[in-house]
């Protein structure tokens, strides 16, 4: 039996469709515990995806295009992430998830730009193509971490090494590099592609990729172990705001009560306190004491 707070009989009425504590943690914190998160969804050939990728590269650099465009994008949601490559032309297109434990979006992002530059620069060595080459993403910090001169932090600087490589081993080989950045989901109706650039192809390629790597990540993460884990922990979240919502109510219900009742500590008058015998004896003698010195 609950004595005090939202949990009381007394406040039924406050807690109305809130399950009652079945622990110490949500009795006295209002906590409600949920079970460590799941790993991530496994990779699925990665090293496949990246041979079928620069195969399909090949195909396209055999007709000697003026300007190959490669358009990537990244996509989380619930903690499990996937990335996109889709090529223009061509239109290739593909999309996978890596198991590692960081999910993140920007992460995903910066995956989908290292994929597509390692596949443009194998096929273009193996092709000995020599034109340019426009990468295409709508994540500014991926770009800008890329493009950065120098030494910067990056808590993801072996990927973003691994982009750079690529980037400089494609410009070794004669390549023209353009990386351009295009607002995601049609964002900035103003924007202008830079010089010699289309800007509607451009969009249009992002979408394509922001639609493939949605696509790979809802598959992802239907059914797995991190959906059923963030859908307890959200019932968790739901349960301890509406059980800080009682307790806040039982706190008001008791303090309307003590104010009706006059029981509230400041209303109350200090209690009086009556000497001892033995005290006001000696209070007395003192007082004599004193009078006598005064005279």
């Amino acid at each position: 039996m609950y004595l005090y707070g939202p949990w009381a009989n007394a406040t039924t009425s406050l807690r109305a469709q809130l399950q009652l504590p079945v622990d110490r943690c949500e009795e006295r914190l209002l906590l409600r515990g949920v079970p460590e998160e799941p790993p991530p969804p496994p990779a699925l050939a990665p090293q496949e995806l990246l041979d079928d990728l620069t195969s399909a590269v090949e195909t396209q650099l055999a007709d000697d295009p003026a300007v190959l465009f490669v358009a990537s994008d990244g996509s989380e949601y619930q903690g499990v992430g996937a990335f996109s490559v889709v090529v223009h032309p061509g239109e290739f297109t593909c999309a996978m998830g890596n198991d590692d434990e960081d999910q993140s979006s920007f992460k995903q992002e910066l995956l989908g730009f290292d994929f597509a530059a390692k596949a443009v620069c194998r096929a273009a060595a193996a092709t000995q193509w020599a034109r340019r080459v426009v990468f295409v993403l709508d994540c500014q910090s991926a770009l800008s971490v890329v493009q950065r001169q120098g030494e910067g932090f990056c808590y993801l600087l072996k990927l973003v090494d691994s982009v750079k490589a690529s980037l400089r081993a494609l410009r070794d080989q004669g390549v023209a590099v353009t990386c351009a950045w295009v607002p995601s989901h049609g964002k900035k109706p103003q924007w202008a592609a830079p010089p010699g650039l289309c800007g509607d192809l451009l969009r249009a390629l992002n979408d394509k990729a922001d639609a493939a790597a949605g696509s790979c990540r809802q598959r992802r993460t239907t059914g797995g172990a991190r959906e059923v884990w963030w859908r307890l922990r959200e019932e968790a979240r739901s349960w301890e705001l509406r059980a800080i919502q009682a307790s806040a109510s039982a706190s008001e219900a008791l303090h309307l009560e003590l104010r009706r009742r006059g029981l509230r500590p400041r209303e109350r008058a200090p209690p009086e306190v009556v000497p001892s015998g033995a005290e006001a004896a000696a209070s007395a003698g003192a007082a004599a004491a004193s009078g006598g010195q005064n005279l």
